[in-house]
């Protein structure tokens, strides 16, 4: 997950609910406080659209020559 992605923060508690609901079940307050980040996080993504593409060198870390 990149540092400040709302997506990679929707996508890390997608993967934490699965684990909390096989290993805790529905009910636990663990697993209830994980799906409302879920659902936090998700609204948050919705909201900012889709994360935009780094172009040069950010992108690969590499220097690109400008012709």
């Amino acid at each position: 997950m990149t540092s400040g992605s709302v997506a990679g923060a929707a996508s890390a508690h997608a993967e934490l609910l699965n684990g909390r609901l096989h290993v805790l079940g529905p009910d636990h307050p663990r697993t209830l406080t994980t799906r409302h980040n879920l659902a936090r996080w998700q609204e948050e993504a919705e909201q900012q659209g889709p994360e935009p593409i780094q172009l040069g060198a950010d992108a690969d870390g590499g220097q690109h020559d400008e012709p």
